[in-house]
């Protein structure tokens, strides 16, 4: 085809500049709005990512880090809203800042579920060796960075060592009384009915709730919530007798 002296060669299959331009303007509010769409995806990652996070956290370091780098609060204001000197709070952010920072190269692993069978067993595997006293397994159970957290007290123990510790030290304390655990669920994660035995008696009353949050396959955190009243908000039973289901201290139902 000659234009103007020159020849161009035409094939119908092949848009010109001025076909482009115009693809492009039509395309142009589509691809804005595609943009648009793409990020508000990206940024409600993030933030389910961060949330997902959060709950991975002891109750007070997750207070620290709301009300400090979500709400805007300072160090002091936090320290004096948490009853905690500032220094312990700044302590604690830059701990939770630097675990956040580690694990946001893998949050689809702290978002995503694992398999029902693999996090069932894992919650059993956990409820034997913890009504045996058997600690090494349950320390082998745990990530490297878990921790344990026992509200309403504000003590909170941060990695195996801290946490096979706290255990041992659990054991003498329980002698010869025999603990008790009754499967259920809490916010999506295993969970269980703590029970306890006195001396010499059969029946195990109520302590409370322990919430296992699951993270890669392992537990990430172990949270011990004293309330005597919880199991039964959890449709659990007021006691439980002497001879439970598998005979072993744990009842996954």
């Amino acid at each position: 085809m000659r234009l103007n002296g020159s020849v161009r060669s035409f094939s119908p299959d092949v848009p010109g500049a001025a076909d482009v331009d115009a693809f492009r303007e039509a395309v142009l509010p589509f691809e804005r709005e595609l943009k648009l769409h793409c990020y508000r995806r990206q940024r409600e990652a993030v933030e389910l990512a961060f949330i997902a996070a959060l709950q991975t956290l002891p109750p007070r370091q997750t207070a620290a880090v709301l009300l400090c780098d979500v709400l805007g609060y300072s160090v002091a204001e936090a320290g004096s809203l948490l009853s905690s000197p500032a220094t312990v709070v700044k302590g604690t952010l830059q701990r939770v800042r630097a675990l956040l920072e580690r694990r946001r190269s893998r949050p689809a692993a702290l978002v995503e579920r694992g398999d029902a069978q693999a996090d069932a067993e894992l919650a059993r595997r956990f409820a034997e060796a913890l009504t045996g006293d058997d600690i090494d397994g349950v320390l082998a159970l745990l990530t490297d960075d878990a921790w344990l957290a026992m509200p309403p007290a504000p003590h909170e123990y941060l990695g195996r060592a801290e946490i096979e510790s706290f255990y041992r030290s659990s054991i003498d304390w329980k002698g010869a009384r025999s603990l008790r655990l009754l499967e259920t669920s809490a916010n999506t994660q295993p969970a269980f009915g703590a029970y306890l035995s006195d001396l010499g008696s059969p029946t195990a009353k109520p302590t409370g709730i322990i919430v296992l949050t699951l993270v890669e396959g392992r537990i990430g955190a172990i949270t011990a919530f004293h309330d005597q009243r919880l199991p039964g908000v959890f449709g659990l039973p007021p006691w439980v007798g002497g001879d439970l289901a598998d005979g072993d201290g744990t009842d996954l139902r």
